[in-house]
């Protein structure tokens, strides 16, 4: 156990000196990065092929990312948008969004946010802090593998629902 300590602590120091910035804390964990797979570790979240499709499919690997429908309703008062994508539209309102989310408000036709693009309602079961849990990577991580074990049993499943269906 201490050993297993000592590694991950090693593998935590070396990303914080790689990136200048706590891993535990990052705006994105791109699918298959070490980033991820350290916090995938972190959290005890087993790091499988499908799991990483599904983030990637899912969100890209935003924390803290609100449903593209958020983009289908007006935007908050005072949101200037960072560039001319999609997801940088997302990621200016992300803020906006979650305080809304936290306080029950839901104004775009899905409440899905986060890394596994939960439902509102989702958070509140899978998520270890609840909503409030919202642009928490940890949170974000441990409720979608919580999601994803309890509607699917594994990834792989959960994966081969999404391809068939495009939405997990």
């Amino acid at each position: 156990m201490i050993v297993s300590n000592l590694r991950l602590y090693y593998k935590w120091l070396k990303l914080w000196l790689l990136n200048g910035r706590d891993p535990l804390d990052l705006p994105r964990y791109p699918p298959r990065s070490p980033e991820l797979k350290f916090l995938m570790e972190w959290c005890g979240v087993p790091d499988t092929p499908a799991f990483h499709r599904l983030l990637e499919k899912e969100s890209q690997g935003y924390v803290g990312l609100p449903n593209y429908t958020y983009l289908d309703s007006d935007a908050p008062v005072g949101v200037k948008y960072a560039g001319p994508n999609r997801i940088d539209k997302l990621l200016a309102i992300k803020d906006v969004v979650r305080d809304q989310l936290v306080a029950g408000q839901r104004t775009a036709k899905s409440s899905a946010t986060g890394l596994g693009q939960l439902l509102l309602p989702n958070t509140r079961i899978y998520y270890p802090d609840g909503p409030a849990g919202i642009g928490d990577p940890r949170n974000e991580l441990i409720g979608m593998w919580r999601y994803i074990v309890d509607r699917y049993g594994n990834a792989e499943a959960a994966l081969a629902f999404h391809d068939a269906k495009h939405f997990y």
